[in-house]
């Protein structure tokens, strides 16, 4: 049954509660669609929020309800996680398995590239993929294996470029067909991408000639879904990812929802054909993920399985991830879009912890790259958090820097680097107006600076920054008289346990 569409889209943005819009018609067509995206954690987090086993049960209660349900994953779960850095009894690295392993049990029904998917290696991604039990769709990103192009492959099937489905609509069937694109994020000689919106429309044009109802799963930036938005005709709803925060944007006829990351939140989206008018209403119910919804117990063991061997792993180098370091009642942005062009209040309380292991340190300069969270870190912040946020480790090291050669030095880190890893979060130092400030006094270029920086930074990797290695570097005070490990993550732990920090309630009003 090919339908000509006219779409009306209704939204209800309320949390937990579902709401309803009546069509007239006998025995409307109705679908509901569950929508995610950005999961890097299995568990739910310290604040009792997300968890896979609270979505399972989520998933199967709507099934339970509603005829015709499809689950999709709008990209982002193999990387970054606290799990994924650790390593198997044979030393390998876990990169997602346990991600896939959970992700199998929760019945979906296709699942977008996210940019995270290919920070894995080419062998361990294919590895990954081989393990899904669901399918992957992707139009416009493709393998580049021996100087070809061709799609990315699950044992050996290729990987659709567009799915679809058959839904019986009284002695009729109906057809809904979904599209996917994926940001141009992560560039690696293996990858290659097509154009997003060219190929959004091309995927368009042929899905509409085959479906009743067309949409989008998509990974890319809010501002680039608003402009594929603007391109597709008879698209009702793009079902989107990459962002991490909740929302519903309407461009024309079209809507784009991403829910929040980590699934703090679903979307769920009711859609019903109206058989009289041909138009299809929407209505969207943004379903908080939280402790008033249970949990799977067959997921719930499985998710526990991986905790246990996440506290056993650490535990072993003498980390306690369930340990609390403190509350904070302020935002702790950690997300790459932030923390990549921004200083934010993860960047002072990791600054502020390497300034302290010198004890009478100038200037503390962090890579935001070192910082792997891509989250809002929870109001109840753990050890298991600073290891998700620093899961490189790595020692800190002090040199001493001119004022003059320092401005040099923060003018790549700080504007020409700005929106790479490269970009830096400072400790004590910052920039009013043109002037370079260390606390309130003006930075003189003949005088002398102690500077801390991670060891990372200080071999001249970093874009830009290759002067660094050209510096005799030691390490801080508190490291060479003994009194701490010089790893990031352990120094970043006993700082947030130390007088310093309580005494200077910078996380709580």
């Amino acid at each position: 049954m090919k339908i000509t569409v006219f779409f009306v889209l209704l939204l209800s943005y309320v949390l937990c509660a579902c709401t309803s819009k009546d069509s007239s018609g006998t025995n409307p067509f109705k679908l509901t669609i569950i929508q995610m995206n950005d999961i890097y954690e299995i568990s739910e987090s310290n604040n009792g929020e997300g968890g896979l086993a609270r979505v399972a049960y989520y998933i199967d209660s709507v099934k339970k309800e509603s005829e015709n349900v499809l689950v999709f994953h709008a990209g982002d779960f193999l990387n970054p996680s606290l799990i994924g850095t650790l390593k198997d009894s044979t030393g390998a690295k876990i990169n997602g398995k346990q991600m896939v392993e959970v992700m199998n049990l929760l019945s979906l029904d296709a699942v977008a590239f996210g940019n995270h998917e290919f920070d894995l290696n080419e062998d361990v991604l294919q590895t990954r993929l081989n393990e899904m039990t669901f399918p992957m769709v992707s139009g416009n990103v493709a393998h580049v294996l021996d100087g070809n192009r061709e799609g990315f492959k699950q044992n050996g099937k290729a990987i659709s470029e567009n799915l679809s489905w058959k839904f019986p609509n009284g002695t009729d069937t109906l057809v809904v067909g979904l599209g996917s694109v994926t940001l141009p994020y992560t560039q690696k000689d293996w990858i290659t991408y097509g154009d997003v919106i060219k190929v959004a429309n091309e995927q368009n044009v042929q899905l509409q000639a085959t479906c009743d109802l067309v949409l989008f799963l998509t990974h890319v930036s809010r501002q680039e879904d608003k402009k594929l938005a603007a391109t597709l005709s008879n698209v009702p709803l793009i079902l989107g990812g990459h962002d991490h925060y909740h929302y519903i944007d309407t461009v024309g006829n079209t809507y784009v929802a991403k829910a929040d990351a980590n699934a703090k939140t679903l979307w769920r989206h009711d859609l019903v054909l109206n058989e009289s008018t041909k138009e299809w209403v929407v209505n969207s119910t943004l379903i908080k993920m939280d402790m008033g919804v249970a949990q799977k117990e067959s997921v719930a063991q499985v998710v526990a399985k991986w905790e246990n061997f996440a506290r056993e792993n650490t535990g072993r180098e003498g980390f306690s991830i369930s340990t609390i370091l403190f509350k904070s009642d302020k935002k702790m942005d950690a997300t790459e879009s932030v923390i990549r062009s921004e200083q934010t209040l993860v960047g002072d309380w990791m600054t502020a912890a390497m300034l302290w292991s010198t004890g009478n340190g100038d200037v503390a300069l962090l890579n935001s790259g070192s910082i792997r969270y891509d989250d809002e870190l929870p109001s109840r912040v753990s050890e298991a958090d600073v290891l998700k946020a620093l899961p490189f480790g790595g020692g800190l090291v002090v040199t001493e820097i001119t004022g003059k050669e320092l401005k040099e030095i923060l003018a790549v880190g700080f504007s020409d680097n700005a929106g790479t890893g490269g970009y830096f979060q400072l400790g004590k130092v910052k920039l009013s107006g043109s002037d370079w400030m260390i606390g309130e006094t003006k930075m003189i270029d003949s005088k002398v600076y102690k500077v801390v920086v991670t060891s990372y930074l200080s071999s001249g990797k970093e874009k830009g920054l290759s002067v660094l290695a050209d510096y005799i570097w030691y390490a801080p005070a508190k490291v060479k008289n003994g009194l701490l490990e010089n790893d990031m993550r352990k120094i970043l732990i006993a700082y947030s346990r130390s007088d310093e920090f309580v005494n200077s309630r910078v996380f709580s009003e």
